[in-house]
């Protein structure tokens, strides 16, 4: 069980992780095979399904992965 300031943390970082995923919600959707009131409920923290918040959390952090961390490694390689 969270606490009250785990709970508001985990949302804050889902959310601001969604919005710099900059992807369109259908894109995301498919891509994790949910429905719109299910990832809704992730990234407000609204009694979601704790499979759900890490299924997102996981595909999120992915996603940031691929598209900022990994072109910084590879220039870190060559370097």
């Amino acid at each position: 069980m969270l606490t009250r300031a785990e709970i508001k943390a985990t949302k804050e970082e889902l959310q601001a992780n969604y919005r710099r995923l900059n992807q369109p919600e259908a894109t995301v959707l498919a891509d994790l095979e949910i429905n719109a009131e299910r990832l809704d409920a992730v990234l407000n923290m609204e009694h979601p399904d704790p499979h759900d918040i890490w299924e997102v959390r996981d595909y999120l952090e992915d996603k940031r992965l691929t598209k900022t961390d990994l072109p910084q490694v590879i220039a870190f390689y060559f370097l």
